[in-house]
């Protein structure tokens, strides 16, 4: 699975400046690849990101190089209605909730840090 979203994530490395077309935005929302991330992000607690870390690291770099492109940014927005299968949560949304898991982790890590001194 990996070594298949590195393919994904090489496709769409491409220059930052070049004009994608609404064909190939549609394709992307329409895609599997999508629900694979939202699946891939909204599973990730921190057992399981610790368990499959290059996987993880792969969804995170693809989201990156599909961030880099403004045309791309509505891909990991809110979807439209109209995409199927409906989204549950953006991708955006998942992250900024792995954000918060990781603050209360970290915050957790430093009061056990603080009882052993």
């Amino acid at each position: 699975m990996v070594n298949l979203i590195k393919i994904l994530e090489i496709f769409l490395e491409f220059d930052s400046e070049y004009e994608i077309n609404s064909i190939m935005i549609m394709k992307i929302k329409e895609s599997s690849l999508l629900c694979l991330l939202e699946s891939g992000f909204r599973g990730g607690s921190l057992l399981e990101i610790a368990k499959e870390s290059d996987l993880f690291f792969s969804y995170l770099n693809i989201v990156k190089v599909i961030s880099q492109h403004h045309q791309l940014l509505p891909c990991v927005m809110n979807l439209e209605k109209n995409y199927q299968p409906e989204q549950k949560e953006s991708i955006y949304q998942l992250l900024q909730n792995l954000k918060e898991l990781a603050f209360i982790f970290k915050q957790c890590l430093g009061n056990v840090n603080n009882k052993d001194l």
